[in-house]
C-alpha cells in the first residue's frame, strides 16, 4: 500500500528521479510510472514505482508508460534501462518480458 507522503518524497523530492508520468481520466489517476537516474552511473536508468488502478489493468496503460520511460532513458544518453518487480505480478512481468526486459 502506497502512503501520500511517502510516495510524495520518492517521486518528487529525490532529485534522482527525472520523470514521473502518469494516465489520468477525469482527475483520476489510473496508472504511473517513474524514471530514475543515479549520479553514480548516469548511463543507466531505473525504471520505477510502475503501477495501473485495477480496474484499469490490461488496457496497455502500464507499456504505455514504461515505453515512453525507456524512449526518454535513450533521450537521456542511458545504455541500460532496468527494473525490478516481484514474482507474484505475473502480468507485469509478462509486459516486461514482452519489453525486452530480463529476468
Amino acid at each position: 500500500k502506497w502512503e501520500a507522503e511517502e510516495t510524495e518524497d520518492e517521486l518528487f523530492r529525490d532529485a534522482t528521479v527525472k520523470a514521473v508520468l502518469v494516465a489520468e481520466s477525469e482527475g483520476r489517476l489510473l496508472s504511473t510510472a517513474s524514471l530514475q537516474i543515479l549520479p553514480d552511473t548516469p548511463d543507466s536508468a531505473r525504471i520505477r514505482w510502475v503501477a495501473t488502478e485495477s480496474d484499469w489493468r490490461r488496457r496497455g496503460l502500464a507499456k504505455a508508460l514504461v515505453t515512453s520511460l525507456i524512449n526518454l532513458a535513450s533521450e537521456a544518453k542511458c545504455k541500460e534501462v532496468s527494473l525490478q518487480t516481484t514474482t507474484d505480478l505475473t502480468g507485469a512481468i509478462a509486459l516486461y518480458l514482452q519489453l525486452g526486459f530480463k529476468p
